[in-house]
């Protein structure tokens, strides 16, 4: 459009009009607007007070969740709010926390050797594992599917829990020299289903 404008005045007339489209751009974009790729500013801390806060996944909504180890609890906090909501508590070091495609939670109890799944809305929890060992670090798939570590601190081995058959095989373990300075860190599932996992002691 402005283009146009120029083609159709010359001389003196063009200038006015450059002038005046300069004068618009500084008034509705300052110096130092950002006009695009968003910068990230220091962090804000979103929940203080929190004893043991480990392991968070967020949904599509903006809803933080997170276990905290010390308190036994699992917790959300909703986008803008400014205090969290306790939607479980009396676990046993609840250590990781996933969600999968329907907005399911899972959660793992590290020294209770479970893994519960507690469905969107629900205030009662269903347990799928149990007799576990050490079950720490976790990641879901949009199919329900869990893939997680075990092990003591640092896990010796990475296994996936399949929802269709309600099994459990091991992917992995850790080769080489273990103990609870070396093994299986974190871990994630992509989308595509491409497993990525870290090893501590190690450096991977």
């Amino acid at each position: 459009m402005l283009f146009d404008i120029l083609d159709s005045v010359s001389g003196c007339q063009r200038s006015l009009v450059k002038v005046f489209f300069v004068f618009l751009v500084l008034i509705f974009f300052p110096v130092g607007t950002a006009l695009a790729a968003p910068q990230y500013g220091p962090a804000q801390p979103l929940v203080t007070g929190q004893s043991s806060p480990v392991g968070m996944v967020v949904d599509s909504t903006g809803t933080l969740y997170w276990v905290n180890w010390g308190s036994g609890q699992l917790l959300s906090l909703s986008r803008g709010a400014i205090s969290p909501t306790v939607i479980l508590s009396g676990l046993n070091t609840p250590q990781a926390v996933g969600m999968d495609g329907a907005g399911n939670l899972y959660y793992s109890e590290y020294f209770g050797g479970t893994i519960s799944m507690l469905g969107p809305g629900s205030s009662t929890p269903s347990l799928l594992l149990s007799g576990r060992s050490f079950p720490n670090y976790l990641s879901v798939d949009s199919d329900g599917n869990i893939f997680f570590i075990e092990g003591e601190t640092c896990g010796d081995k990475i296994s996936k829990y399949d929802r269709s058959s309600s099994s459990v095989i091991t992917l992995l373990t850790f080769p080489g020299p273990r103990n609870t300075d070396r093994g299986f860190g974190g871990i994630f599932i992509h989308p595509s289903g491409d497993l990525y996992y870290t090893t501590c002691g190690v450096g991977t």
